[in-house]
């Protein structure tokens, strides 16, 4: 996860297989990234300032695909994410934060 150039927003994200030195993905996210987790062997998580993405890597060529937008307290600015999890099936999904307020 490597941030953009100063004064713009969004994140570059590489995933590489380590023992096969082989790249499985490339995305340049418009927005910040400011969480991630593996949720599968081969699914990573992306939480951006607005909304939670999953990516799947496996799949040649893939882009994030948007999940649900945050909302309430867990879509304010002072909240800090701190947890994500979802069930094998992908049919449920858990963002968890805190905030000061």
């Amino acid at each position: 996860l490597k941030g953009s150039q100063a004064g713009q927003p969004g994140n570059f994200v590489q995933v590489f297989n380590l023992d096969s030195k082989e790249k499985l993905g490339v995305y340049q996210s418009p927005k910040n990234i400011i969480f991630w987790k593996w949720v599968a062997a081969r699914v990573l998580a992306l939480v951006t300032d607005t909304d939670v993405l999953h990516w799947n890597v496996a799949v040649a060529n893939s882009v994030p695909e948007t999940m649900f937008q945050r909302a309430g307290k867990l879509a304010e600015a002072g909240c800090q994410i701190i947890g994500y999890s979802a069930n094998s099936q992908m049919s449920w999904c858990l963002l968890t934060g805190i905030s000061t307020q």
